[in-house]
């Protein structure tokens, strides 16, 4: 069936060169065996599934539908964290996701995803269509995700994917945010990959944009502006019922050091006021970015209402703080009024911008008040 699938495909591409199958599945496995990835092989490996499913389905592809680029490499290879990602055949661009989208009588088909982000993960479970997540990082999942780590498979951390494990589901596309530059390029070399970063800017417009980006994927458009829809309702009336000189101030907590956190589901969606910094607070820079250490008398100084913390050494597993040695410090400092509320630290450190993680923090914001 393959063979007829990509003699039909390559009719359809007038200079197209067909790969044998062999060149796909054996050299695939042969360099599985080695414990070496061959993106090449995986790649073409998955076209011919594709193109073959949909012929089988009755699907019409034409040629503005596919355009497969070929690139002919000789002796390409890059190492990652002690991976070496052989290029030695062929990489083969992927096919566009609406090729693959839907059957002829429609449906919920899209393509297989693994994730990166919790956020897109939540997203997709909200919308119904977690049936594509087929891979999402076990080492740590937060709390509330917890019930899509069961029965998928484990694709290492956040920071350092297991890209082997990755290219071994095949996926459709995976989607990534800034924590995995360091391993970008052999993720592409993988799979189609997305960067579901939020764009700069409004939030809840960056928000509705990705949210929008996943659906389509499905042709989910009008359920997730649904969605944004109540959850946009749920924020405004969140709005309504806050005191108008709220002052709240969230932080990150690091191994005892404490640093400013910007964080818009406070500041825009639910429109609460952050007090200035004093002028004794110093930033420090790393690169492009920008960092304000507080110390329990700066917090006590900006004297809020509520201090929010994100306690980042229970997040990646590390002696999580303690709540109470902070409240004796602000006591000490004069800010014996200002209530401390420690958050998920999963939800709040590893996930976010996704239609359930933005709906969770937003209610635990509610509670701390």
């Amino acid at each position: 069936m393959l063979e007829e699938a990509w003699e039909v495909y390559s009719e359809m591409i007038p200079g197209f060169q067909p790969v044998p199958s062999a060149l796909v599945g054996d050299a695939a496995k042969a360099h599985r065996d080695a414990g070496v990835i061959d993106a090449g092989a995986h790649r073409l490996h998955w076209v011919q599934r594709t193109v073959a499913g949909l012929l089988k389905k009755g699907v019409l592809v034409s040629r503005t539908q596919i355009e497969p680029i070929i690139i002919c490499t000789k002796g390409m290879s890059m190492k990652v964290s002690g991976l070496t990602l052989s290029v030695t055949t062929l990489l083969l661009a992927s096919l566009p996701f609406s090729a693959q989208a839907h059957e002829v009588e429609g449906g919920a088909h899209g393509p297989s995803v693994v994730s990166l982000d919790w956020g897109a993960a939540d997203t997709l479970d909200e919308l119904g269509l977690s049936e594509h997540l087929i891979g999402v990082s076990h080492k740590p999942a937060p709390a509330y995700v917890a019930h899509l780590v069961e029965g998928r498979a484990d694709i290492g951390g956040l920071k350092e994917p297991d890209v082997e494990a990755i290219a071994g589901l095949e996926p459709d596309l995976i989607l990534v945010t800034g924590r995995q530059s360091g391993s970008l390029e052999v993720l592409k070399a993988v799979a189609e990959t997305r960067d579901v970063t939020l764009a700069e800017g409004d939030y809840f417009e960056a928000l509705s944009g990705k949210v929008l980006s996943l659906a389509s994927e499905y042709h989910a458009e009008e359920k997730a502006r649904e969605h944004l829809a109540a959850l946009e309702s749920d924020i405004a009336t969140a709005r309504e019922g806050l005191a108008e000189d709220l002052e709240a101030l969230v932080v990150i907590h690091n191994d005892g050091r404490y640093i400013l956190r910007q964080e818009p589901v406070v500041t825009e969606l639910l429109q609460i006021a952050q007090p200035e910094l004093p002028d004794s607070v110093e930033p420090v820079s790393r690169g492009k970015r920008t960092f304000y250490p507080l110390s329990p008398a700066n917090i006590a100084e900006m004297a809020p209402d509520e201090l929010y913390v994100i306690d980042r050494s229970a997040a990646i597993g590390q002696t999580p703080m303690d709540a109470e040695v902070l409240r004796a410090a602000l006591a000490d400092a004069g800010g014996e009024t200002i209530g401390v509320t420690v958050l998920s630290p999963g939800l709040w450190y590893l996930s976010g911008s996704g239609l359930q993680s933005v709906r969770a923090q937003m209610n635990e914001i509610l509670e701390g008040l």
